[in-house]
């Protein structure tokens, strides 16, 4: 894990659980309270194009998330996922309106949404 991304994560008050390829859980201690905020995060990682299945608990203030593995971009798809918990705040209330390619863009600016995954 990046520094960058442990300071967000501190910021932001938020950790990871457990984690096996494929499959991700945070504790994120604000899902417990605000619902808003919970249906903003799952809808922009449900824009993910990798992710396969996004569950919110919000009485364990924990977010599972499931995606197809691809060896090799781990980290890529797990840095996405916490840019999307760090995007959230930037996102209307509205968030079911947008859709799934311009929420894309809010977690990854300048980048084509089926093109964050290719090798460079």
């Amino acid at each position: 894990m990046s520094v960058m991304t442990k300071e967000v994560q501190e910021k932001l008050n938020y950790r990871v659980v457990h984690s096996i390829p494929g499959r991700i859980r945070i504790r994120i201690p604000r899902l417990v309270d605000d619902l808003e905020y919970a249906n903003k995060l799952k809808h922009l990682i449900e824009a993910l194009d990798f992710v396969t299945y996004v569950r919110i608990n919000s009485t364990a203030s924990s977010l599972v998330v499931e995606y197809n593995f691809h060896q090799g971009f781990r980290e890529t798809m797990e840095e996405q996922i916490f840019r999307a918990i760090a995007s959230v705040e930037q996102l209307p209330n509205q968030v079911e309106e947008i859709a799934s390619e311009d929420l894309a863009a809010v977690i990854n600016p300048g980048v084509s949404p089926r093109h964050h995954l290719r090798r460079r």
